[in-house]
């Protein structure tokens, strides 16, 4: 045997062990005999991962309601009234909802969109109606 068939021999030797290796510090010793230990650890894990998910979540909407509490009146964005000005809506946010052949947002879409704004509850922006759904008309 020549040298590079030797070490493509050792390589390979020292590959699978390490690979063992790092298959053993993964799954843990206790899966490997039968232990129950390693699932615990992973449900408490779990646990404490949406506990902080939740406790993150909680702080940012208390954030954002405090800012929005503190920001003086003369700073807040005014209407521009184009929901008022343009009946078919051409002027306003409608990226998303179903249009018309024409290019202007299917009426019952956006009315459904601005409710579901104006309530903030999940119900009804479950409601709101996808782009490329042609069932619906004005």
């Amino acid at each position: 045997m020549n040298k590079t068939q030797n070490r493509r021999d050792f390589l390979s030797k020292i590959g699978m062990s390490g690979a063992a290796a790092i298959a053993v510090g993964a799954v843990g010793t206790e899966s490997l005999f039968g232990q129950d230990k390693s699932n615990t650890n992973t449900e408490a894990i779990v646990q404490n991962s949406n506990k902080r998910s939740n406790d993150c979540a909680q702080l940012r909407r208390a954030a954002a309601q405090e800012n929005l509490r503190l920001t003086p009146q003369n700073l807040k964005h005014p209407s521009n009234n184009d929901e008022n000005l343009y009946p078919n809506k051409i002027a306003n946010y409608t990226k998303g909802l179903p249009h018309n052949s024409d290019g202007t947002v299917i009426a019952s879409a956006y009315n459904g969109f601005l409710l579901a704004l104006n309530t903030g509850e999940q119900t009804d922006f479950n409601l709101i109606p996808l782009g490329g759904d042609r069932k619906l008309t004005n």
